[in-house]
């Protein structure tokens, strides 16, 4: 199950895990609509709402089921380039490892002041 502290905030690996729930869930409603359908021509009932609307609640339901899925791949694209992004905008430099440069310390040592005290 998919939590998170903000709302209205996802991180990559919890859109990843919500795309597979409602892939899950939309693979639980197909068989459940074809297991309907069955019992439906087994019996010789109709559906009611299928009778009135067109379509079953099942149907309906992974209707919404698929538009979800759309829009958790559509929002897996954008965290996937910003991800891309980010990475790509924090790369760290590569740097030469640093050596004291003489030219100032010795600029630094020139300021000093020196004062003869016995």
């Amino acid at each position: 199950m998919v939590s998170n502290t903000e709302p209205n905030r996802l991180s990559l690996n919890e859109a990843t895990q919500l795309r597979q729930q409602a892939a899950e869930l939309l693979q639980r409603l197909m068989a459940d609509r074809e297991l309907s359908e069955r019992r439906s021509a087994e019996t010789g009932k109709r559906d009611p709402m299928k009778f009135i609307t067109g379509r079953t609640a099942l149907d309906g339901a992974i209707a919404s089921t698929r538009e979800m899925i759309g829009q958790v791949d559509s929002l897996l694209a954008t965290l996937q380039a910003d991800r891309k992004n980010h990475e790509l905008s924090f790369k760290p430099a590569l740097r030469q490892p640093s050596r004291p440069q003489i030219k100032t310390i010795k600029q630094q040592f020139k300021s000093i002041p020196v004062s003869a005290s016995s």
